[in-house]
């Protein structure tokens, strides 16, 4: 007599069920992965920008002071370019201002509604204020 092999009715649902389980818990674990990967591109873009704000500052006394128009050359005189990226293929610099013995600046970036804000300082650590990376 001939055998037929296979699975049963009964296997094949637990297996789906089982599968759906595992597969619920991973989206959303995946979904944050790619959230914080796509923040540290930000991230990324900043520190870039901070390190040329501070050299500008080297050599010329003050952070560069951005154009109002925002025609963008503040970027070829920085020499950070963003259009590499990915996600964050922009960013804006502004508020420089000095304050006592201290200089400060503000650059942003933006990706979908969220942004990425660095507050650059000559004389304290800079601060990058990483809203991209909240859960909403």
């Amino acid at each position: 007599m001939l055998k037929i092999k296979g699975f049963t009715f009964p296997e094949v649902i637990i297996t789906i069920a089982i599968v759906g389980i595992l597969s619920m818990a991973a989206v959303p674990v995946y979904k944050g992965y790619v959230r914080k990967s796509i923040s540290v591109e930000g991230k990324s873009l900043l520190a870039e920008v901070n390190a040329a704000e501070q050299i500008y500052f080297a050599r010329n006394g003050s952070f560069y002071p951005t154009t109002a128009n925002g025609a963008g050359d503040d970027k070829l005189i920085l020499g950070v370019n963003a259009e590499k990226n990915k996600y964050f293929t922009s960013y804006t610099v502004k508020d420089v201002k000095r304050d006592g013995d201290d200089w400060f600046f503000t650059a942003t970036t933006e990706h979908g509604g969220k942004t990425i804000t660095l507050k650059g300082s000559l004389n304290n650590e800079p601060v990058i204020t990483d809203e991209f990376s909240t859960e909403g």
